[in-house]
């Protein structure tokens, strides 16, 4: 269910005259306090408009969305979320195309001559978009949020691959005793939910009794607790990963006006 999602009898408000023109025009409901100019249907007061000094503010629940300026500044505020409901009102009231992109919203223009540039919004900080209607460039996203993705850090990963060498030779020494279809036997007396920092402590211990019992709980969590490889070494790679994370990738930021997704973004 994505109640306020559908925008449709909403106005659409371009520029700041605009946008001031429809406030004067819209009556107040009677007996509102504080007053109430609804944006659309007036049975709808979930979203409405005001005037703010000399701005012009639309607001969606609790959230000012939208606030335009005198000078042609229009500021969008998501309050934190980056909903369903949020875009569609977005996309309904402005000349602009919001979208979403690994849960982030992001705008995304086309530019003369140029392919479709894309920008990912600020989730809780004003995004502030500028309009000048005698411009070709007539809406311009002055702050928008830098994509930044997580990728291979090879000699970050080598160094914490090192670290676990006797762990994996084990691991893998008992997977060509058991053969391509061996299992792992559960042994009771050892498994029981363990964290992942206590199966990394098993690891790197230079205890072959500790690493056999990091190898039982693998294979036992995969089978009742997780979701993910089947194999309890494929497995280990993941918390691994997770645990080394700031020295097995590297953030990269993406030069403006490009978005990429981020393989990594689980881990962050």
């Amino acid at each position: 269910m994505s109640f306020g999602a559908k925008a449709d009898d909403v106005s659409v408000l371009y520029n700041y005259a605009q946008a001031a023109r429809h406030e004067a025009a819209i009556k107040p409901i009677r007996g509102r306090t504080p007053e109430c100019k609804p944006l659309g249907d007036r049975k709808k007061t979930h979203v409405s408009i005001r005037k703010e000094g000399e701005d012009i503010v639309i607001r969606l629940y609790h959230t000012d969305i939208l606030r335009y300026q005198p000078d042609g500044t229009v500021i969008v505020n998501q309050g934190g979320h980056e909903s369903l409901s949020t875009r569609a009102y977005l996309n309904a009231i402005l000349p602009l195309w919001f979208s979403s992109h690994q849960g982030t919203t992001v705008w995304f223009s086309a530019r003369a001559g140029r392919e479709y540039e894309y920008h990912l919004l600020h989730a809780r900080e004003d995004n502030i978009f500028k309009h000048n209607p005698n411009n070709v460039r007539a809406w311009e996203f002055t702050n928008p949020k830098p994509c930044v993705v997580h990728r291979k850090n090879r000699e970050g990963a080598k160094a914490v691959r090192a670290k676990y060498a006797a762990f994996f030779k084990y691991m893998k020494n008992i997977k060509k005793l058991l053969g391509a279809d061996g299992k792992i036997e559960r042994d009771l007396d050892l498994c029981k939910y363990l964290r992942s920092e206590e199966l990394i402590a098993l690891a790197l211990s230079n205890d072959m009794e500790d690493h056999y019992k990091a190898m039982v709980n693998l294979a036992w969590h995969q089978r009742n607790v997780w979701y993910g490889p089947a194999d309890p070494l494929a497995r280990f790679e993941q918390i691994m990963l997770r645990h080394h994370r700031d020295e097995m990738l590297e953030a990269v930021t993406l030069p403006p006006g490009e978005v990429k997704g981020d393989a990594f973004k689980a881990l962050f």
